[in-house]
């Protein structure tokens, strides 16, 4: 036997204590990739349209890349008015769209874990700047339309 082989007999094997991982059960809710996906997805058509709405009543300057869908919502809610179901639904998705979407991204970096021993449930929090940046344009996203809503109501 050599010396080599003796010296690996000497060391001791580490144990683990398997008991204290079954009490623990940590779920991720979400995927971070696929959420942050869908939530640019969603946020695709508010985002379109605020802009078509700052450059076409603000900066009075026709960009039809940038202004096509403000267009075609104003031409659609023009001629059919609030009697069109694709009226109601492009204002659902306008209203839902971010919200969908800073739930799907806030499940996406929350991590649950539920401690058996301590009867506690710890929610934490990963730090994906992607997501994290989708809630926060998310945010603003409805900040703005829900001030241009309120601001069209009062006319």
């Amino acid at each position: 036997m050599s010396d080599f082989e003796r010296k690996l007999k000497e060391i001791e094997v580490p144990s683990v204590d398997v008991s204290k991982h079954q009490q623990e059960f940590r779920m991720v809710l979400l995927n971070t990739k696929k959420t942050a996906i869908t939530g640019g997805l969603l946020i695709c058509l508010p985002f379109l349209f605020l802009v078509g709405l700052m450059f076409n009543n603000y900066t009075q300057i026709d960009i039809k890349m940038l202004t096509f869908v403000y267009d075609w919502i104003v031409e659609h809610d023009n001629r059919f008015g609030d009697t069109s179901i694709l009226n109601w639904i492009i204002r659902m998705v306008f209203l839902l769209g971010p919200i969908l979407a800073i739930i799907f991204n806030l499940l996406g970096i929350v991590h649950v874990r539920y401690e058996n021993s301590k009867k506690e449930i710890i929610l934490s929090i990963r730090v994906k700047w992607l997501n994290i940046f989708i809630i926060l344009v998310c945010f603003v996203l409805l900040f703005l339309m829900l001030s241009y809503l309120t601001s069209q109501t009062g006319r």
